[in-house]
């Protein structure tokens, strides 16, 4: 989220328009905050520039084997428990390896994303110059039975200047004569993110291959009922132009590639009663007493 004001020694949000980027103020929640707070416990220890290869666990203890990151020399440490989150493919990747499970296929399950532009009916004036943050504005949640049996979520944006290239580059090669035309689209113009639920979405077959160095091959798997469920939203956008003062873009539909909007997992999911390739309700993979998966992974 975005800070806001609290005093004058921390203004908070100053709505520079920059989110995009990454805040130049760290108003914008990045962990290397909370990396900074945990160094100030004696007891917490950070080990930089260590690639994790594989994990070997006995009855007391978990042995995490890697290298370091430049010089390349093996590096060893052992704990009584160990807690794996390093996304959710160098997770799965960890796992694979230390059971020795190549050419072994998991699937990740996936919540799907396409973008839609919407045309506001009224302007909503000089959107270039306004103080505002551009992180999403508003979120709003589709609860409709007749469109899918899940919610499916919907992340609204208002202007910064990435939208405004993509209008520009709609006008090319005529971007300098029809500069009023964009100005007036700029000023009319929201992004719509929206999320399907991962059983109307694409999977990503993961499969570790071996080789020096090991490698994790990625392949999409289509859902054919992505598109189908695209349209259904769109048209529900659509029946409710006048409610939000805006009207859905449809040639303008961006379909993002599976995994591109970041929300995946499952490659280990999670049971009460697990069997291979799975985890329990603590995280741990079948057969690992003293590992816990701390991400989605699980």
């Amino acid at each position: 989220g975005v800070r806001v004001a609290q005093s004058p020694q921390s203004p908070g949000c100053v709505y520079c328009g920059l989110c995009m980027y990454g805040c130049p103020y760290g108003y914008i929640y990045n962990s290397e905050d909370t990396l900074r707070e945990l160094q100030k416990n004696p007891n917490f220890t950070y080990q930089p520039d260590v690639v994790v290869t594989r994990l070997r666990e006995s009855s007391t203890r978990v042995v995490i084997d890697g290298v370091h990151r430049v010089s390349r020399e093996p590096f060893a440490a052992e704990a009584g428990r160990v807690y794996l989150a390093a996304g959710v493919i160098p997770t799965t990747q960890i796992l694979l390896r230390s059971q020795s499970l190549y050419d072994h296929t998991v699937r990740l399950k996936d919540s799907q994303y396409f973008l839609i532009p919407l045309a506001l009916t009224r302007s909503a004036g000089d959107v270039r110059h306004e103080l505002l943050h551009t992180l999403s504005q508003l979120f709003v949640e589709i609860f409709d039975s007749q469109i899918s049996p899940h919610s499916i979520h919907l992340q609204v944006y208002s202007y910064n200047d990435l939208i405004g290239s993509v209008v520009r580059k709609t006008f090319d090669p005529l971007a300098g004569p029809l500069e009023f035309l964009a100005r007036s689209l700029e000023r009319r113009l929201l992004i719509v993110q929206v999320y399907l639920h991962s059983n109307h979405s694409s999977r990503i077959a993961l499969t570790l291959k071996k080789g020096e160095p090991d490698r994790m091959q990625l392949k999409g798997e289509p859902n054919s009922e992505t598109k189908p469920m695209i349209r259904r939203v769109i048209r529900k956008l659509l029946r409710h132009a006048l409610h939000f003062g805006a009207v859905p873009i449809s040639p303008m539909l961006q379909i993002a590639e599976a995994g591109r909007g970041f929300h995946s997992g499952s490659s280990f999911p999670m049971s009460a009663t697990p069997a291979a390739m799975q985890s329990d309700t603590l995280g741990r993979p079948h057969g690992w007493p003293r590992v816990h998966i701390a991400d989605a992974s699980a």
